[in-house]
């Protein structure tokens, strides 16, 4: 999304939006974007000083890259939903690429019901810089059961 200075910036849908790690310089361009929720799926970052007295929420847990599960995408797809509550959400990683690709793309099948192959195409090939060093996440979306981690965020 050029014109708000965020790499990586793309919008999913009214409510979600994804990026890499927003920079100190980013955080008024979100809050003029309306974003009121960050969820952050790195370990360690700069983001609790960063968006200290800004009005956005952090919610922040990590995803292990070389080896995502069930649980973590489930855990992220409930805080989305839950965010989304409250207003638009942006969910970033460092790139932004590739633990935030593997959630969006468990959303768009999860929530907009996007088929694997659409989900597969956009994470891959969408343009927002896969690395392809994490061989386990083309398999971690093949084998994605849709059905399954839609019952599981009923249950939630």
């Amino acid at each position: 999304m050029p014109g708000f200075g965020v790499e990586n910036l793309h919008r999913l849908s009214d409510t979600l939006y994804r990026s890499a790690q927003p920079r100190s310089r980013n955080v008024q361009a979100l809050a003029e974007l309306g974003i009121r929720t960050v969820v952050s799926l790195r370990a360690f970052n700069g983001d609790e000083r960063r968006f200290a007295d800004s009005g956005i929420a952090l919610v922040r847990f990590r995803i292990n890259t070389w080896n995502i599960d069930d649980a973590e995408v489930a855990r992220a797809l409930a805080t989305i939903e839950k965010s989304q509550k409250h207003g638009p959400v942006l969910i970033h990683c460092w790139h932004g690429a590739d633990r935030t690709g593997v959630v969006c793309a468990a959303y768009r099948m999860v929530v907009q019901d996007w088929n694997k192959d659409q989900a597969r195409a956009e994470m891959f090939d969408g343009g927002f810089g896969y690395h392809a060093v994490w061989r386990n996440i083309p398999t971690y979306i093949d084998r994605f059961d849709i059905g399954a981690m839609r019952q599981r965020l009923k249950e939630r």
